[in-house]
C-alpha cells in the first residue's frame, strides 16, 4: 500500500513540474513572438506622419547645393533683373545678382537698386527685364530706362560688357487669358528689346533658342516662372551665350 502511495506521489508530481515549464515555455512564446513584416500588405500612414505634396513653390525651390556646385560657373557676371532673374540667383551660384520680384526697370532705378552696382565686381552684366513692362510702355520708355541703366553700370566699370536678355514666353493658358502678359507682347517686347540692344551698342541674348515660342506645362507653376531645375538649364545656357561673346571679345 505504502508503495502504492509513493508511485502516485512521484506521479503528481512529475505533472506539477511539466504543467509549470509548459505555462514559462508558453508564456516566453507569447513575450518573445518575432515580429514579422508583410511587404506586400497595405498600411496607411499615420496623420502624424501623412505624407502631404508639396507646393509649386516648394517644387521650386528644392534645389540642393550639390546640383548648384555641378552648374558650370564664369567669373565676374553681374545679373540685373526682375522675379525671373531672381528665380535663377535662388538656384544656382557663381554669379553677381540685383534682382527683385516684380520689378521694372523704372521701379528699380526709383526704389535706388542702381546703387548697388557699385558694390559688385564684374566685367560683365545681363540685364534681365521686360516682362512686368508687357503692355505697358513703349518702346521709347524701354530705350530711356536701359540707357539709364547702362550709365550706371559703366560708371562702375567703363569696359564692362552690357546684354540685354530676351523676355522668355508664357504658357498657353496664361497666353490665353493675359491681357498684357501674353506672348504677342513678349514678342512684341523683344523685338524692341533687340533694336536697342542694336541701337545702343549692346549685346543680346535671344532665349527663344532655349524656351522656344511657349512655356510647356511642366516646366512651370503659374505659366510664367520656372521650375527650379529650368532656372538652372536657363542659367548654363547663358553662360555658354555669354562665352561665345567673350571668345568673340578676344579674337
Amino acid at each position: 500500500m505504502k508503495r502504492l502511495v509513493i508511485v502516485f506521489l512521484i506521479i503528481v508530481s512529475f505533472f506539477v513540474i511539466y504543467g509549470m515549464n509548459a505555462t514559462s515555455v508558453s508564456e516566453n512564446k507569447v513575450d518573445n513572438k518575432p515580429v514579422t513584416y508583410d511587404s506586400q500588405a497595405s498600411t496607411l500612414p499615420s496623420e502624424e506622419h501623412k505624407f502631404e505634396e508639396p507646393t509649386e513653390e516648394q517644387k521650386t525651390e528644392s534645389v540642393t547645393l550639390i546640383e548648384k556646385e555641378q552648374i558650370k560657373k564664369l567669373d565676374d557676371i553681374l545679373f540685373v533683373g526682375n522675379s525671373l532673374i531672381n528665380g535663377i540667383q535662388l538656384t544656382t551660384e557663381g554669379s553677381e545678382f540685383i534682382a527683385v520680384g516684380g520689378a521694372t526697370l523704372q521701379s528699380m532705378r526709383e526704389s535706388g537698386k542702381y546703387n548697388e552696382i557699385k558694390n559688385k565686381n564684374f566685367d560683365v552684366v545681363a540685364i534681365g527685364f521686360g516682362t512686368n513692362e508687357l503692355g505697358a510702355v513703349t518702346k521709347q520708355t524701354m530705350f530711356n530706362e536701359i540707357s539709364i541703366l547702362c550709365k550706371e553700370i559703366y560708371k562702375a566699370n567703363e569696359d564692362a560688357i552690357i546684354i540685354i536678355l530676351s523676355v522668355p514666353p508664357v504658357s498657353a493658358y496664361r497666353d490665353s487669358i493675359g491681357d498684357r502678359i501674353n506672348n504677342n507682347n513678349v514678342k512684341e517686347m523683344n523685338k524692341w528689346l533687340k533694336e536697342i540692344s542694336f541701337e545702343q551698342g549692346l549685346y543680346y541674348i535671344d532665349n527663344s533658342e532655349f524656351f522656344g515660342d511657349m512655356l510647356l506645362f511642366e516646366q512651370t507653376g503659374d505659366g510664367v516662372h520656372l521650375k527650379g531645375y529650368l532656372y538652372q538649364e536657363w542659367y548654363s545656357f547663358i553662360l555658354e551665350k555669354i562665352e561665345e561673346i567673350e571668345k568673340s571679345q578676344a579674337s
